[in-house]
């Protein structure tokens, strides 16, 4: 089953890139990018079910059992997962899904940021625990269909470890926000 939701993110992810789809921040793949991203066999897939609720509700996030899709319960709900990349890879994309049918203002999620779902890769040093954000997601507001999110240019994106740790968070506010998955595609040298 594991094998066949990696395989069936890929190919989406393959088939968005193949068809040239306009991502969320206005990206584009180009039909030779396309042909790059089909010679990646080494994605990493990052499961709804990897996620662990954060603040001061464990209940914030319901994981739906028949689809496996995060869904939010309450509003600025947060979550985290950790994110085990091998050591030398050099990250050439950063992929999430989500779906967005909410956007109307309303308590704690009124600012703008808040009406979108926002998907973070970070990472953290293992010795002094700076901080730094390697790649930002966001959806484009609400829509009636899924959302593919997509970066390119990921900030610092050779993986050290074991000096650097990585892990995404994801935020959604309001029970129309969802998180399907993520995906970091890298190549090794």
């Amino acid at each position: 089953m594991r094998a066949w939701r990696w395989t069936l993110t890929l190919m989406t992810v393959i088939a968005c890139c193949a068809a040239c789809v306009a991502w969320a921040g206005g990206t584009t793949a180009t039909p030779g990018e396309a042909e790059m991203l089909k010679s990646y066999g080494s994605p990493l897939s990052i499961s709804p079910s990897a996620l662990r609720s954060v603040g001061t509700n464990p209940e914030a996030l319901y994981l739906i059992p028949n689809t496996g899709v995060l869904q939010a319960q309450e509003e600025l709900a947060y979550a985290v997962a950790p994110v085990y990349l091998p050591d030398g890879a050099t990250i050439h994309s950063f992929h999430a899904a989500v779906f967005d049918g909410w956007d109307g203002p309303s308590g704690a999620c009124s600012d703008v940021a808040g009406l979108d779902v926002g998907v973070w890769l970070m990472r953290v040093e293992s010795y002094t625990g700076e901080v730094q954000q390697m790649s930002f997601l966001q959806s484009s507001g609400s829509d009636s269909e899924n959302q593919w999110l997509f970066d390119g240019s990921v900030d610092h994106p050779v993986v050290d470890d074991p000096y650097w740790t990585y892990y995404l968070v994801v935020r959604m506010c309001k029970t129309a926000h969802y998180f399907m998955g993520a995906d970091i595609l890298y190549v090794m040298p």
